[in-house]
């Protein structure tokens, strides 16, 4: 296990539970926001479970095209409905969560897709360069 995997199989359960304290007091103060806050606890729990057991990696082997694909459009309507959320937000916290969200897709999708991309075709003349995943000791921005 990579220590990339291994600081998000951490980090994310850790984000998890910190939006659900968050959450609890938004929800003791009423706040009209509380339903997002919850709701982005659970997408990190997801995201949890999904760096420990690999279910897009699964998905990938299920569909004829990359998990990136969907994972795309999900990010898309996640932004879409968070768009006001984000407003909501003092400007420094708003700042802070647009740079981490950036980078964390960036780096999860972007990477993906730039591997796919600069891979080309596979063939045993050109087997294109290889992505070294989280499982192999690195996360998609190392190439062997």
């Amino acid at each position: 296990m990579s220590v990339q995997t291994w600081f998000l199989m951490i980090e994310l359960p850790l984000a998890s539970a910190l939006l659900i304290l968050v959450a609890k007091r938004k929800r003791a103060d009423r706040d009209q926001w509380t339903s997002y806050w919850y709701v982005l606890a659970l997408g990190f729990a997801i995201l949890s479970v999904d760096k420990i057991a690999g279910f897009h990696e699964l998905l990938n082997s299920k569909i004829s095209m990359s998990w990136v694909i969907p994972a795309g459009i999900v990010v898309a309507i996640f932004i879409a409905v968070y768009i006001r959320f984000l407003f909501y937000l003092p400007l420094r916290t708003r700042s802070l969560f647009i740079n981490s969200g950036a980078e964390f897709v960036g780096g999860g999708i972007g990477c993906r897709t730039g591997n796919l991309w600069a891979r080309g075709p596979k063939t045993p003349e050109h087997p294109g360069l290889q992505p070294v995943d989280s499982r192999g000791g690195g996360n998609g921005n190392v190439w062997r």
